[in-house]
């Protein structure tokens, strides 16, 4: 099982928006460096894809645009993740419908 969130950008596992390693699709694990923060290391989309239960935890009402966004198809890292359909463990801050 992969347990994943959501950044307020729409990226998830250290993949960011516009990163090289969003492209990687042979090796599993790669460096990553982020936009704000220390350098990293991430499973790329096929380590990723490779597991049976995918979920992701989203919290807060920082995170409602985002998730909106996500839900809504938008072209980001969290959204290009294929493989099993992830379950959504979201609180109600978070929750695009709860207006």
């Amino acid at each position: 099982m992969v347990l994943l969130g959501v950044g307020e950008d729409g990226h998830t596992a250290s993949l960011f928006p516009g990163a090289k390693a969003l492209q990687e699709r042979q090796r599993w694990v790669v460096d990553v460096r982020s936009p704000r923060s220390e350098p990293r290391i991430t499973l790329t989309y096929p380590a990723l894809e490779s597991t049976r239960a995918l979920a992701f935890l989203v919290a807060g009402a920082h995170k409602r645009d985002i998730l909106a966004r996500v839900w809504g198809g938008e072209d980001l890292p969290a959204t290009r993740l294929r493989g099993p359909s992830a379950d959504w463990f979201i609180d109600r801050a978070a929750d695009p419908s709860a207006g």
